[in-house]
């Protein structure tokens, strides 16, 4: 996994502290599984995906779904463990901490950007 930081593209804003990318298949499928609850400044970024699952999962999560220029096509906020979520027209999903979409005030549309730090 690569680490970086998540940023409002229009701002600067630092969204996320500490952003995830997964490198492999074996990292977009395991995903957040068998992991402890994200902390707020944490967040995944599966690329390519479209769609999630929390099977398995005991916390739910907020999931961001983006398109191929890395703006919000989606929200879905409090994904709870045992559902699925897709949005066909992403490409990119970004998990949080649940509540955290709310909190860091995420809007569709939004164009973000992860760059190392």
């Amino acid at each position: 996994m690569i680490v970086k930081s998540l940023y409002d593209a229009n701002t600067g804003q630092v969204l996320i502290a500490s952003l995830q990318i997964t490198t492999s298949s074996w990292e977009r499928m395991k995903g957040l599984l068998a992991t402890q609850e994200l902390s707020p400044d944490t967040a995944l970024l599966i690329m390519p995906c479209n769609s999630v699952h929390t099977f398995f999962m005991n916390y739910s999560i907020d999931v961001i779904y983006l398109d191929k220029q890395a703006k919000i096509k989606k929200i879905v906020s409090q994904l709870k463990p045992w559902r699925l979520s897709m949005s066909l027209a992403s490409t990119t999903t970004l998990e949080l901490a649940s509540g955290m979409a709310e909190k860091l005030n995420l809007t569709l549309g939004q164009q973000l950007k992860w760059t190392n730090e």
